[in-house]
C-alpha cells in the first residue's frame, strides 16, 4: 500500500500534463460551437427551421393591448355602439385588434356579428319599404365583413323587388294606365342598382301618353262643342277656342284638321242662315271666323263672292243663302246617301225642335227653316206655321194661314212655346230635300207635313210619325222618305224633334 501510494503520487503530475492540454482543447471546441454561429447570424442546428416573425415575437409584448381592446370592443358591443360614435365604437376596436393580431379569433367573430346585425336591418328596411334604409345597412354590412354571406341573399331580394317595380311601371305604360305606372315608377327609382337612364326612358313614354290623353279629351270637347252649336260662344267655353288650345301644343296632329273642316262647315251653314235672315253683317262676321280657321278657303271663298254679289245686285237674301250653303254642303259624290233631290222647285220648311225622348211631343216649339229646289237650308222668320216661297221668306212676318187656300188658321196640336231651336244647331250633318210628288205638282198643289222623329246617337233618324198632312196623303210620303235620309251629329241621348214641310211651287 505504501507502493502504490508513493508510486500514485509520482504518475499525477505526469497524467495532470496530458489532461489539461486536452481538456482546454474541448473547452474552445465547445466555446467554438456556440459562439460561431452569433458571429455568422445563422445556426447549423437551425437549418430548415422558420424562425419567429416580429409580430409573433410582439404578440406576448402586445397582449394587455389587446386584452384592453377586446373589453373596450366588448362594453361597445352590449351598448350598441356598433360602429358609431367615430372612435369610440366596437368596429374600430375590433379592427385595431387585428392590426396587432390579424388572425384575431376575438376580433374576426365580433366584425362578423356588427356585420350580421346591419344585414338584419338590411332586411326589415327592406319588407317596410324602406329601400334607401336597406341599402344604407346593407353598405355597411359589407364594409364591416366582405365576406358575410347573408349580404348576398338581401341584396338579391333587393334587386328582385326593384326589378319588379320597374317592371310594373312598364307593364302599366304599355297599357295606357299612366297613374299606376308613374307610381311604380317613382318605387323603382329608389333602388340604386336600377339605371336612371331607363327611369328616364319609361317617364318620357308616359309624358307622350299624358300628352295624347289630354289631346283626346279636348279634341272629344271641341267635336262636342262643334255638335251642339258652340262654335263661338260663351267666351272660354266654345269650340273655337277649345281648337286653339290644342293647336298650340297639336298644331301638326291630322286629326285637328278634321276637327277643323268641321268647325268651318258649321260656320258657313251658320253664315249661309244668317243671310237668308237679313244678317248680312253677321254673315260676314261667321265668314271671318271660317276663313280664318285656315280649312276650306275655296269654299269660304266661293261663299263670300256668292252672297256679295247677290247683295250688290239687290237680289233676295235667300238667293244668297242658297249660293252660301251650296259651298257648305259637301260633296254628294263622296257619300251616296248625301245625294240631294233636285225636283221642280219644291219649298220645304223645316221646323225643328230639340228636346229629350219624353212621353209626347206637346212640348215641342216649331221653328222655321226651309229647303229650296237644291235642296239648301233656309231660315223663316216666325216660330209659326205657314206657307213660304223664296220671295217671301226674309220679307213678311208668318200669319199662320192655310197652306191650301191662303186663308184660315191651321190647327196644330197643343204646344208649349220655348224659344225655337234652329236646325243646324242640332248638328245637322246630311240633308236630302224631299221629292214634290208628280201628283201634286201637276194639279198644281201646295201644302205641308207634320212629322215627328227621333235624332238616335248615331245620328240617324228613326220613329218616324206623319202627324198631320194638308192636303191629305198628298206630301206624307215623300217628306217621310226625306226625314228618312237626314243625319245628324252624334250625340249622347236620343231626341224627339218635330219637323213642319211645307211644299209650295216657287214662282218661275
Amino acid at each position: 500500500a505504501g507502493d502504490i501510494a508513493p508510486g500514485a503520487s509520482k504518475r499525477t503530475p505526469a497524467l495532470l500534463r496530458w489532461w489539461l492540454p486536452a481538456a482546454a482543447a474541448v473547452a474552445a471546441v465547445a466555446a467554438s460551437f456556440w459562439l460561431w454561429p452569433e458571429l455568422r447570424g445563422t445556426s447549423a442546428l437551425s437549418d430548415g427551421v422558420p424562425e419567429a416573425s416580429p409580430a409573433e415575437e410582439s404578440v406576448p409584448t402586445e397582449a394587455p393591448r389587446i386584452a384592453a381592446l377586446l373589453v373596450a370592443a366588448t362594453q361597445a358591443m352590449e351598448e350598441e355602439r356598433l360602429v358609431l360614435p367615430d372612435g369610440n365604437n366596437a368596429r374600430e376596436s375590433y379592427r385595431e385588434m387585428l392590426t396587432i393580431d390579424p388572425a384575431n379569433p376575438e376580433a374576426l367573430r365580433g366584425l362578423r356579428l356588427i356585420s350580421d346585425a346591419f344585414v338584419q336591418r338590411a332586411d326589415a328596411a327592406l319588407r317596410s319599404g324602406d329601400i334607401q334604409g336597406a341599402e344604407s345597412a346593407l353598405a355597411i354590412a359589407s364594409e364591416t365583413d366582405a365576406g358575410n354571406p347573408a349580404i348576398g341573399i338581401v341584396a338579391a331580394l333587393l334587386t328582385a323587388q326593384g326589378d319588379a317595380q320597374l317592371t310594373a311601371a312598364r307593364m302599366a305604360a304599355a297599357t295606357g294606365d299612366i297613374g299606376s305606372a308613374n307610381a311604380a315608377l317613382a318605387q323603382a327609382a329608389q333602388y340604386a342598382h336600377i339605371d336612371p337612364a331607363i327611369i328616364d326612358g319609361i317617364r318620357q313614354q308616359l309624358a307622350g301618353l299624358a300628352r295624347e290623353a289630354a289631346f283626346l279629351d279636348g279634341l272629344a270637347v271641341a267635336n262636342r262643342h262643334i255638335a251642339v252649336g258652340r262654335l263661338l260662344e260663351p267666351a272660354g267655353d266654345n269650340a273655337r277656342e277649345a281648337l286653339a288650345r290644342l293647336s298650340v301644343e297639336h298644331g301638326d296632329d291630322p286629326r285637328l284638321l278634321a276637327a277643323y273642316e268641321r268647325l268651318a262647315e258649321r260656320l258657313l251653314t251658320r253664315a249661309a242662315f244668317a243671310t237668308a235672315a237679313g244678317s248680312v253683317d253677321e254673315a260676314g262676321a261667321l265668314l271671318d271666323e271660317a276663313e280664318s280657321l285656315g280649312v276650306l278657303e275655296v269654299e269660304v271663298a266661293l261663299a263670300r263672292a256668292s252672297i256679295a254679289k247677290t247683295v250688290q245686285a239687290g237680289e233676295p237674301p235667300e238667293a244668297a243663302a242658297s249660293a252660301a250653303q251650296e259651298a257648305a254642303i259637301p260633296d254628294a259624290s263622296a257619300d251616296p246617301a248625301g245625294v240631294v233631290s233636285a225636283s221642280p222647285a219644291p219649298l220645304a220648311a223645316v221646323d225643328v225642335p230639340d228636346n229629350p225622348v219624353g212621353p209626347g211631343i206637346d212640348d215641342v216649339t216649331p221653328g222655321g227653316a226651309g229647303a229650296n229646289s237644291a235642296g239648301l237650308l233656309e231660315p223663316t222668320l216666325e216660330p209659326t206655321i205657314e206657307p213660304v216661297t223664296a220671295a217671301s221668306a226674309a220679307e213678311a212676318p208668318l200669319s199662320g194661314q192655310d197652306p191650301v187656300s191662303g186663308g184660315g188658321d191651321v190647327t196644330l196640336p197643343s204646344q208649349q212655346a220655348p224659344v225655337a231651336t234652329r236646325l243646324e244647331d242640332l248638328g245637322l250633318e246630311q240633308f236630302v230635300a224631299p221629292d214634290y210628288p208628280r201628283g201634286a205638282r201637276r194639279r198644281g198643289q201646295s201644302g205641308y207635313v207634320d212629322v215627328a222623329f227621333d235624332v238616335n246617337p248615331d245620328g240617324s233618324t228613326g220613329a218616324i210619325e206623319v202627324l198631320d198632312g194638308v192636303p191629305a196623303d198628298a206630301f206624307e210620303e215623300s217628306a217621310a222618305d226625306a226625314v228618312r235620309q237626314w243625319r245628324f251629329a252624334p250625340r249622347q241621348d236620343t231626341y224627339r224633334a218635330r219637323i213642319t214641310l211645307r211644299f209650295e211651287i216657287a214662282d218661275e
